[in-house]
């Protein structure tokens, strides 16, 4: 129809030029739409009505409301209700209904109410809620968000609580605190309190446990009553109903744990199959097969993989500990360190340490390589860059030092300290080295004891020798019962046996010869292969095969307490003669002289020569030096029997001539007296 100030023929109400648009009653505007259309602007009650059946306007309203639709709020102030029966309940103040009976039954404040039913019988203040049939049944709880279809639907008291997403928190009754931000997070949660779950269905079974966080797909869909715990990831804690202080972080990680607590996963598949309590996984698939072992660290990319049922493990590094099953008590720190293990009680750190080892238990590895390529041995330690690399089946061996007993497969109960001690050894047992290279050469000798840098060096198949100080017995191959202690000892011998060599370059000049000994520093013999001869003091020096030497050129004096004993048992002797020694004692030649390299005090004695030249050779009261100048010496207690005899016969002389003198004597008196007789006449 047309008005004054209008043109045109159709049927309208308003304006066809730029003039706005008033209503009025009563002569007085009612609302008035701007000329451009974009502004809406109340007229002096500011108050507008636009619903059926219109309502008496008079004192019943306040200032500042906006009424669209069916049976608008009353008596209420600064609201907005748009819909059916929106915000239809007096007191109804501050708030925002819109939809069809958002706030229905409401006398809350400052709250927002969107969509079909939302917030319909809240009492509570300060809830915000987006979507049909969202908080629906909130009485007296307050401070609560939500945004979608049935969300928070059946929370009644439940408070502060905000859910996102289709059927978040819809079942939440009591609850408070709780955060849903995904399609049925939260679904099932009824009395639970401080939950936070994002991702759709996260917590999705949650009913009343309490202080959870689940962020991801699924992630702890099935928690029941389960409390504290953090899963973060699809699927994480998918299985999880009443596990506890339980924290996962990555797709599937700790999916099948149902009661198990205190374990925490982190990455993909981590502790995937976990039922059981206090496991630590860090990385891609670690501990992913685990079941019921508790008490296991696994760290890295497939550590402790396949480990199911062993307790007490921790695998620090990528497969660490990959094929472990059952064993437990196992330390394994470095990549792929105990990869083959499926036993107990091993302890391996450093890259590929112990990798091969399968049934071997109580092994001990620190170090790059260490017992690389260990089988069944067990109760081995081996510390250092490669230490026992090669070792297969060996047992109880010990080797602390780079490379020691790198070379050894099956020698049993050896210990190696120091760099490359016992480096080749391979079958050898019961060898102690220690030092740099000490017994670097044996490969299958046994019993050895080597204490210094090069001690026993070349040692191949020797053993029960014991060598102490810097290169001592160096040279010795498959001497064996050698005895060297002191820098340098022994260090020349190389096949002999049964030498002891005591003090700094005691016995240097022997090679071959063997039941040497010799005691002080530079002790030596005089030749390469002397048998049983002994040298003993400083720089003592013995010539001859089955001798003793004490003391070096410069001794004046032998003293003991008592005189040397010789053993001198009839059972000990054959072809036993008497002997006859005038000839011997008259020739000799006893002298006075000074020793050349003496105190320069005059010495009685005789001289070697002359009792060669005596008696020859074949006789043992001369002895005769093994060394190139033949040097000779004498046995002065064996000139003691020849003496005896002497005085023994010279006795028997006298005893003959004194019985002779008495019986000439006799003789002599009788005629004496007959001769005093016939003067006397």
């Amino acid at each position: 129809m047309e008005t004054n100030g209008n043109q045109g023929s159709e049927l309208f109400l308003g304006t066809t030029d730029e003039q706005a648009l008033s209503l009025r009653t009563n002569n007085i505007n009612r609302l008035v739409i701007s000329a451009t259309g974009d502004e809406i602007t109340p007229g002096t009650t500011d108050l507008t009505n636009l619903g059926s059946p219109s309502l008496n306007f008079g004192d019943i309203f306040t200032s500042k409301q906006l009424f669209l639709g069916n049976s608008p709020f009353v008596s209420n102030h600064n609201g907005t209700s748009l819909g059916a029966n929106a915000g239809n309940i007096a007191n109804n103040s501050k708030n925002i209904n819109i939809g069809n009976a958002a706030g229905g039954l409401s006398t809350s404040l400052n709250a927002l109410f969107i969509g079909d039913s939302a917030g319909f019988s809240s009492i509570g203040k300060g809830n915000h809620l987006v979507g049909c049939k969202s908080g629906k049944g909130i009485t007296t709880g307050y401070g609560n968000t939500a945004l979608g279809l049935n969300t928070l639907y059946h929370t009644t008291t439940g408070s502060l609580n905000a859910a996102i997403g289709y059927g978040s928190l819809q079942n939440n009754i009591e609850g408070i605190q709780n955060v849903g931000v995904g399609s049925y997070t939260l679904e099932k949660n009824t009395t639970g309190n401080n939950n936070t779950a994002v991702g759709h269905f996260a917590l999705g079974r949650n009913t009343t446990a309490a202080e959870n966080s689940a962020f991801g797909f699924q992630a702890l869909l099935h928690n029941s009553t389960g409390t504290n715990n953090t899963s973060v990831g699809s699927n994480t804690l998918n299985s999880n109903t009443t596990g506890t202080r339980n924290n996962a972080l990555g797709a599937i990680s700790l999916y099948s744990n149902i009661s198990g607590f205190d374990n925490n996963a982190f990455g993909y598949s981590a502790l995937n199959l976990n039922t059981s309590n206090y496991n630590n996984a860090f990385g891609n698939y670690a501990l992913s097969s685990n079941t019921i072992g508790s008490y296991n660290s696994a760290f890295g990319h497939n550590a402790l993989k396949s480990n199911i049922s062993g307790s007490s493990n921790c695998a620090f590094g990528i497969e660490s500990l990959f094929l472990l099953s059952e064993g437990k008590e196992n330390t394994a720190v470095g990549y792929k360190t105990l990869y083959n293990s499926t036993t107990s009680g091993n302890t391996a750190i450093g890259a590929y340490s112990q990798t091969s080892s399968t049934t071997a238990v109580n092994n001990v590895s620190v170090g790059y390589n260490t017992l690389l390529t260990n089988t069944t041995g067990s109760h081995n330690t081996a510390i250092g860059q490669e230490a026992m690399k090669l070792n297969t089946i060996g047992i109880e061996n010990t080797a602390v030092g780079g490379w020691a007993l790198y070379n050894n497969t099956e020698g049993n109960t050896n210990n190696a300290y120091g760099l490359s001690a016992l480096f080749k050894n391979t079958t050898g047992a019961f060898n102690c080295a220690f030092g740099a290279n000490a017994l670097y050469n044996n490969i299958s000798g046994s019993a050895n004891i080597a204490i210094g840098n090069h001690s026993l060096y070349n040692n191949t198949t020797g053993r029960s020798t014991v060598s102490i100080g810097y290169n001592a017995l160096q040279a010795n191959t498959t001497g064996i019962g050698n005895t060297a202690i002191g820098d340098q000892a022994l260090n020349a011998t190389t096949t002999s046996e049964y030498n002891v060599g005591i003090g700094m370059n005691s016995g240097v000049a022997n090679v071959t010869g063997s039941y040497n000994t010799l005691i002080g520093a530079n002790t030596n013999t005089s030749a390469k292969n002397l048998i049983n001869a002994t040298a003993i003091g400083y720089g003592a020096i013995v010539n001859a095969n089955d001798k003793i030497r004490l003391g070096n050129t410069g001794v004046s004096v032998i003293e003991g307490q008592v005189a040397f004993t010789a053993s001198s048992d009839a059972r000990l002797k054959e072809n036993i003669t008497p002997l006859s020694s005038s000839d011997f004692i008259m020739k000799l030649k006893p002298v006075q002289y000074t020793l050349k390299q003496g105190d320069g005090r005059t010495n009685f004695g005789f001289i070697a020569q002359d009792i060669e030249a005596l008696i020859g050779t074949n006789n043992c009261i001369l002895t005769i030096g093994g060394d190139s100048e033949r040097t000779l010496g004498l046995r002065y207690t064996d000139f003691i029997a020849p003496m005896v005899k002497f005085m023994q016969e010279q006795q028997q002389t006298i005893d003959g001539l004194t019985k002779e003198n008495s019986e000439l004597k006799a003789r002599l008196e009788a005629i004496e007296a007959k001769v005093n007789a016939l003067l006397e006449k």
